[in-house]
């Protein structure tokens, strides 16, 4: 109570034109450590576009994008820790939603019993539990982004963002790690 939380992503006064068009204006916010936050707003809002420069995939006209305290504006996106999960989702339908999330950690070689600790623990986070040995095909669409946000952090992105997420909306979600 009365602590004041480290902002883990900060953004200050971003904007993205494209040609005579403001996609994206002044916009400011800040998401704390474990915080999930949703971005609402109609269609043509500049939601993706927000997302888009987060994760690195496009520059803004102005402003600044800071992650755990660093000015990451001209950073490529493999460098700042985010992922991205696109509308269709690029899930293995041969694997489990466990399999899934497991798969970047598997690659990296961890021990079995860290990709389990890992894996559930993001099982979790994105609202899968129970869902774990499920395959995609028996998951909604919204709970098939949330095991895409899920194979993007087990992959080591320490953020996902989403075009069309778990809620609906666009989402951004740090980890605990």
């Amino acid at each position: 109570e009365g602590k004041c939380m480290i902002m883990h992503i900060e953004v200050k006064g971003l904007t993205k034109s494209f040609g005579d068009f403001q996609a994206v204006q002044d916009v400011s916010f800040g998401i704390q450590k474990g915080q999930l936050i949703g971005l609402l707003g109609p269609s043509g809002g500049g939601k993706t576009s927000i997302l888009r420069m987060l994760a690195g995939l496009e520059s803004p006209t102005s402003g600044d994008i800071i992650i755990h305290g660093n000015r990451v504006n001209d950073q490529p996106p493999q460098e700042r820790g985010i992922g991205f999960v696109f509308q269709n989702y690029a899930l293995f339908k041969h694997m489990t939603v466990f399999d899934n999330v497991a798969f970047g950690l598997k690659v990296k070689k961890l021990s079995k019993s860290a990709i389990r600790e890992r894996v559930m623990s993001l099982i979790e986070l994105t609202g899968l539990k129970g869902f774990e040995h499920r395959y995609p095909a028996q998951l909604s669409g919204g709970h098939e982004a949330a095991g895409g946000a899920g194979e993007d952090a087990g992959a080591g992105a320490r953020c996902a963002a989403a075009r069309r997420a778990v809620l609906g909306s666009g989402y951004a979600y740090q980890d605990a790690a």
